[in-house]
């Protein structure tokens, strides 16, 4: 008996107690180590090691079938449930749908885990959850969106990379180089004379935030350039824009206090809104909210100051 008749009787004797996994020889490790190992090279020493080889090639491939290879996809089910249920957030534009979700999303985690896992455990999926995911090279070229955008077509060229973003939610929020990269354009279609966004109310604003950890430092300069231009813009949007993005970096109080500066009444009361939904705990930021609540020379932006400071539930949840 060869070699391959002797694995095949073994795989025949379980595979009626588990599935076509172990059909896969890549996922039969303890029965390629018997074989390897136990399995004498000639005759007549083969047919004479055959009862004893059988015997601990079955143990071998049980191992295989109900321990081993079960172990070696917890990884893999793992990372299929995070894809699943724990990626592709769209927190710039559901932020609270998203927060609703984060029980549902809990409660569906071991079920979708389990049942991943036996998948796996009983069938022979190859593809790693991490092949699976698409990956982007490391320097993904966007010149052909600034060349949209360039060409005086902004609104196409900002679809086509939002479009481009949500293909690529996963590898894109696992790169901050990229992700700012993307925001740089938004940024750079913002700042053009000949473009007048709408002023982003609500969380609108996280399109625009960008974490500075992790980024590279040349293109962290090309945003703090546009990020200058626009804050000194006549357009009220693109100086509430540039506000935005310093919200989202260490200098909030400093952003805070420029934005109070603004001389739009919208702009300044979109500034209290917006450390009031993030920052509204912080004691510098207090103090600066208590100033706004009893000086600024709008109505409706000293009566948002007071209501973060008074931390009144009903106008936070007016506020999101």
């Amino acid at each position: 008996m060869n070699r391959k008749t002797l694995s095949f009787a073994l795989i025949a004797s379980v595979m009626l107690l588990q599935g076509c996994a172990i059909l896969n020889r890549d996922n039969t490790i303890a029965l390629n180590w018997v074989e390897a190992n136990l399995v004498p090279d000639s005759q007549p020493a083969r047919g004479i090691a055959m009862p004893f080889v059988f015997t601990v090639g079955v143990a071998a491939v049980s191992a295989d079938a109900f321990i081993i290879h079960p172990a070696t996809v917890i990884d893999d089910a793992a990372e299929d449930t995070k894809d699943c249920l724990w990626e592709d957030f769209d927190w710039d534009k559901e932020y609270v749908t998203e927060c609703a979700s984060l029980p549902w999303r809990a409660a569906f985690t071991p079920i979708m885990f389990a049942g991943d896992w036996l998948g796996r455990s009983m069938f022979d999926i190859t593809e790693s959850a991490e092949k699976a995911r698409q990956q982007l090279p490391k320097d993904v070229d966007l010149s052909r969106f600034q060349a949209t955008i360039d060409e005086g077509r902004v609104e196409q060229g900002l679809k086509d990379l939002e479009k481009f973003e949500d293909e690529h939610r996963s590898a894109v929020n696992e790169d901050p180089t990229l992700r700012a990269r993307i925001s740089l354009i938004r940024l750079k279609a913002c700042a053009r004379d000949d473009y007048h966004p709408s002023i982003p109310t609500g969380f609108g604003f996280m399109a625009f935030h960008i974490n500075r950890e992790g980024v590279d430092p040349a293109v962290m300069a090309q945003i703090d350039q546009e990020l200058n231009r626009m804050e000194a813009s006549q357009d009220p949007a693109k100086r509430w824009i540039a506000y935005s993005v310093g919200f989202g970096g260490d200098a909030v109080l400093a952003t805070f206090q420029r934005a109070m500066k603004d001389p739009d009444p919208v702009v300044r009361y979109l500034a209290v809104q917006r450390v009031g939904l993030s920052h509204s705990k912080d004691e510098p930021i207090r103090n600066a909210l208590g100033a706004v609540a009893t000086s600024d020379a709008e109505p409706m932006v000293r009566e948002c100051a007071r209501g973060v400071l008074n931390d009144d539930d009903s106008f936070m949840r007016l506020l999101q």
